[in-house]
């Protein structure tokens, strides 16, 4: 709402600025100082504005002046006079004005002002619409000087209201009864003598048509009995032509076409609340209305509620405080918070209801608040649906998608780990959550010993579960694997009975209990135990599910016990492999003396400087087994050159060289050494290049290769040989330290010396 407010005194303007804008925000003000700014305000655009709050004394004029300038203009706006000095005279002058109120800057008007304006707009829009509301009226009369007087006096003081005349009754019952002019005339004025038929004739002649239109019965002449009889025949009021009656007809025909009117908007009224009963009534859904003043209760409520929720309405409208008990405990504090909130529009929102029998009732839940004029909140209307089915679908799916979920987890378990009790506690993790179990237990069987034995567990109050061990006999266990499929019970005798289950599961206090076997290529590993400690409603769907995590299980042990063997055999062909090769070793040092006990120890240092050099312990072992066969292919030298005593000829020494291109012919086949390749073939090449067979200069010599040099000519400079006797250490120190940067790497040189002057070798 938007008034124009005119006053000149600043303080005034600021208080009442303030106070609209604390109390009523919706209430916009717009200030003019004079008489002569509201003048060209209004005339300019008076649409916007919906009152005028006009001060009695301006610096330009009077407000009474003002108002009568308004009303003479015509504005469309309600004025109320606010004034710091007035009496009784000037209030009574104002209200004739046109004003619409009148207000005294009393203590405590501010408080006031807002509903006195408020009132004051709705007072002149009905006053407005009743004065542009034209009323058609029939008047049937024979005397012209009362209906030239009748003319007359609703042309001065009644304008809105528009006559014709007939003057006899058989012209208005031909009128009337034609279905098309009838509708033309809101009242019919009926004198009462008419020549011919007199006014209740001509009522009784219009009854065969049905009329709506009211009719009012009007004689110079009337008496009780005429009045009781019109009435009787459906007349809305009798007027006596008494002296001054002409002055209180328009009031009696704007009353009966008011009266009129509401008996027909009431009995639309009542035809429209039949049919929203009727549709309320035979709706599926719950349809409401939640009252909270001037009393808080349910004022209605649809009968489908006891479809829904099991309650009657007039249980509803009997128990005050029954909405508070159908709410579920965890929405009552959504709902709190609707009704606290003052600014609530209405929402839609999913809630759970508690039906009759206790069950859960999912219901959409859409209300519209009702707002008094202080916007106070005084009702809620609302729909409620039960959506019960299509939020069990959709916990359903839910369900359906974490259950899948959960396999792809252990899937990824099973062919992402090796470890058997990483992979089974994921399984007894989802066992228990999927299936809303209280614990679970996986039990293996020995196939030769036919012993069961714990391997996993979770959910268990004790930990004396982790002691079961068993052999096969007359409990569920063994019942399971004997008839290979899921045994049950939930008979509470069994769990007490120590031939069924052992006293440990007595006081887990379970009382349901499911068993199935673990079946992988049709061989029994063992059983997949669940419990809970309440009774479980289960279908088919938790049976099938059930059924596929233990067979992922069964798959998990197989998979494990299949790498199990797996690893078993490969250290048993590694250790057959490194048992052949140190048998190879030995062949080589039985058959050249003075090397015995050398591929041993070069092999065993190289591996410690090595691991100093982080070179990665994946190849630590290849480096072992290269430094083993170093000399490999000595076993291609003949005995002649091999063993000869003394210095070789130069033709002797290029076929002794060749010893590392023997090597590589001889373990270049076999795939289990490739990777041990590179010390029986380059451990003779140089770091300036002037090495054998190849040749190859700095990096380009493979670091097992640069390691093993060093320790290879260390220990034979150390080591007694049939042509001279063991260095001392410090000579041999000496000798690696002279053929730094030539023969040997610096770095390896540096590091193994580090090494000998620690200790380590």
């Amino acid at each position: 709402m938007k008034i124009l407010y005119i006053d000149d005194n600043p303080n005034d303007i600021d208080l009442t600025t303030l106070e609209m804008k604390k109390n009523a925000p919706h209430i916009e003000i717009e200030i003019a100082n004079t008489i002569r700014g509201s003048e060209s305000r209004l005339l300019n655009n008076s649409d916007s504005i919906d009152l005028v709050l006009l001060d009695m004394h301006l610096p330009d004029g009077n407000g009474l002046g003002h108002l009568e300038w308004i009303r003479g203009k015509d504005i469309p706006v309600a004025v109320v006079i606010i004034t710091g000095h007035g009496d009784e005279d000037t209030a009574v002058a104002a209200l004739k004005a046109g004003a619409d109120d009148y207000i005294t800057k009393s203590q405590g008007y501010l408080a006031r002002l807002p509903v006195i304006l408020e009132n004051a707009v709705n007072r002149y829009r009905v006053e407005l619409a009743r004065n542009r509301q034209h009323l058609k009226l029939l008047y049937v009369e024979d005397n012209l000087v009362d209906i030239d007087l009748t003319r007359r006096h609703f042309s001065r003081y009644a304008p809105n209201i528009r006559m014709d005349v007939l003057q006899n009754a058989s012209e208005v019952i031909s009128l009337l009864a034609n279905p098309v002019t009838r509708h033309q005339y809101d009242i019919l004025l009926l004198d009462h003598r008419l020549q011919g038929l007199n006014a209740i004739e001509i009522i009784t002649e219009l009854e065969k048509y049905s009329l709506s239109i009211p009719i009012i019965l009007v004689t110079g002449h009337g008496d009780e009995e005429i009045a009781v009889q019109a009435i009787k025949l459906g007349a809305a009021d009798y007027v006596v032509k008494s002296s001054d009656y002409l002055f209180h007809l328009p009031s009696v025909i704007e009353n009966v076409y008011n009266r009129t009117q509401l008996i027909r908007e009431e009995e639309a009224l009542r035809i429209s609340e039949e049919r929203f009963r009727r549709i309320a009534e035979n709706a599926q859904d719950i349809i409401a209305r939640y009252t909270f003043f001037p009393i808080e209760g349910f004022e209605y409520i649809s009968p489908s509620v006891t479809k829904i929720l099991g309650y009657t309405p007039e249980e509803f409208y009997q128990d005050s405080d029954i909405d508070l008990r159908i709410t579920h405990p965890d929405d009552i504090p959504v709902t709190k918070q609707y009704l606290e909130n003052s600014n609530y529009s209405g929402d839609t929102n999913v809630l759970r209801l508690i039906h009759k029998n206790g069950n859960v009732v999912w219901v959409d839940y859409r209300s519209a608040p009702i707002y008094d004029q202080n916007g106070r909140l005084i009702a809620l209307e609302s729909i409620i649906r039960d959506v019960s089915d299509r939020k069990n679908d959709e916990a359903h799916i839910q369900q359906q998608m974490e259950r899948l979920s959960a396999m792809l987890t252990i899937d990824n378990a099973i062919s992402g780990s090796l470890d058997l009790n990483l992979t089974l506690n994921i399984v007894l993790e989802h066992v228990i959550s999927q299936l809303n179990v209280d614990a679970s237990t996986i039990i293996l069987l020995n196939p030769y010993t036919q012993n069961l034995r714990y391997y996993a567990s979770r959910g268990y109050w004790y930990d004396d579960i982790k002691e079961f061990s068993a052999q096969i006999g007359t409990n569920f266990i063994s019942k399971a694997i004997f008839e290979r499929k899921l045994v049950h019970t939930e008979d509470i005798d069994d769990f007490n009975n120590p031939k069924l289950f052992l006293p440990m599961i007595k006081k887990e206090k379970f009382v349901s209990y499911y068993a199935i076997p673990l079946i992988s290529k049709g061989v029994i590993k063992g059983i997949l135990e669940v419990y809970s400690r309440s009774i479980k409603k289960v279908d088919i769907e938790w049976k099938d599910y059930l059924n596929m995590l233990a067979s992922q299980t069964a798959i998990a042990i197989d998979n494990a016990e299949l790498f199990e063997n797996l690893q078993k055999s490969n250290t048993e062909l590694i250790q057959a492999y490194d048992c052949t090769l140190e048998g190879w070793v030995h062949a080589m040092d039985l058959r050249d003396k003075e090397t015995e006990g050398h591929s041993q120890r070069v092999a065993d240092i190289t591996v410690k400087l090595a691991a100093r050099m982080d070179v990665r312990n994946t190849e630590l072992e290849h480096i072992r087994r290269g430094a083993l066969l170093h000399d490999i292919g000595k076993m291609g030298i003949p005995d002649s050159i091999l063993l000869k005593p003394g210095p070789l000829s130069e033709d002797e020494l290029k076929i002794m060289r060749k010893h590392p291109i023997f090597a590589l012919e001889m373990l270049s086949t076999i795939e289990y050494l490739r990777k041990s390749l590179d010390i029986p073939q380059y451990h003779h090449e140089h770091w300036d290049g002037m090495g054998y067979p190849n040749g190859l200069i700095g990096e380009d010599i493979p670091i097992s290769a640069r390691i093993f040099s060093v320790v290879d000519v260390w220990d034979a400079l150390t080591s007694d040989r049939p042509y001279r006797e063991a260095w001392e250490k410090i000579d041999a120190t000496n000798y690696l330290k002279d053929r730094r940067g030539s023969q040997f790497e610096p770095r390896v040189v540096d590091e193994f010396i580090t090494m000998l002057e620690s200790g380590i070798i």
